[in-house]
């Protein structure tokens, strides 16, 4: 009988723990699939697969959290945030819910609170590069520069294909008249992001700051060709080409006297 009983007893259990893997499973399918709706813009169809995730999740910090991003997306922030009280309320180790806290703090202009959320995210989550990004940004805010980029530079060793820690970053080294570091990291970006016209034409801008016309140009150019309506990247190309007629006038002069 008593073998009966522990036999039911593990039978029991693993149909239990089985379920829950399965429920798990899903809730994650759920969750990847909002996250690609997020990225292709698609609001609705997001709020709609996190809500299908809570249905199949039993886990309290993860539905709070969920619930609380729905409501992120709703834009009731006051709403979000009680949600996500909720989540890390129930796990205190949740990175998670302390950064999307954080999210929702800054949406409402409590900046210093955001802060502190993504210094738990960090502290909770050593390896969480959107946080760094994140609290660089709020650095970057208070002009914080080289603080921001120490945030942006932990980013990038944690993901190095992020490149909005290398656009960030980059525009940080602009407010120090970093130039030189500046433009790698736009190097950097147009390597990852070969078709983004903005990245060469900011390199553009940063390569005039520094006399280098005959590079200038080139940006200025290769801006143009992906994207011909971008009315600057033409008036900057024809004051780079100005530059150069200039300089080269210049050193024309000097050469015959």
């Amino acid at each position: 009988m008593k073998t009966l009983t522990n036999a039911l007893f593990s039978l029991g259990l693993f149909i239990l723990l089985s379920s829950q893997v399965v429920a798990n499973t899903l809730s994650n399918s759920y969750y990847e699939s909002a996250e690609a709706k997020l990225i292709s813009k698609d609001t609705l169809g997001a709020i709609a697969d996190f809500r299908q995730a809570i249905s199949v999740n039993n886990r309290s910090w993860e539905t709070y959290n969920m619930q609380g991003y729905i409501k992120y997306l709703q834009k009731d922030y006051l709403g979000a945030i009680k949600e996500y009280n909720k989540s890390v309320g129930n796990e205190s180790n949740f990175a998670l819910g302390y950064f999307n806290r954080g999210l929702a703090l800054e949406k409402l202009g409590k900046t210093q609170e955001a802060f502190e959320d993504y210094n738990r995210a960090t502290d909770n989550d050593p390896f969480y590069s959107q946080a760094y990004i994140k609290r660089g940004n709020l650095l970057a805010s208070q002009n914080e520069y080289v603080e921001a980029i120490d945030d942006y530079t932990i980013a990038i060793i944690l993901n190095p294909y992020a490149t909005e820690a290398y656009q960030a970053r980059a525009t940080a080294y602009g407010e120090i008249h970093d130039y030189s570091r500046q433009i790698k990291d736009y190097t950097k970006i147009s390597k990852l992001l070969p078709n983004s016209s903005e990245t060469y034409f900011q390199r553009g801008l940063v390569k005039m700051q520094m006399n280098k016309y005959q590079s200038a140009l080139e940006d200025f150019t290769k801006t143009t060709e992906l994207n011909p309506t971008k009315a600057e990247a033409w008036e900057q190309k024809k004051l780079a080409e100005s530059k150069l007629l200039t300089s080269d006038k210049e050193v024309f002069a000097s050469g015959k006297k």
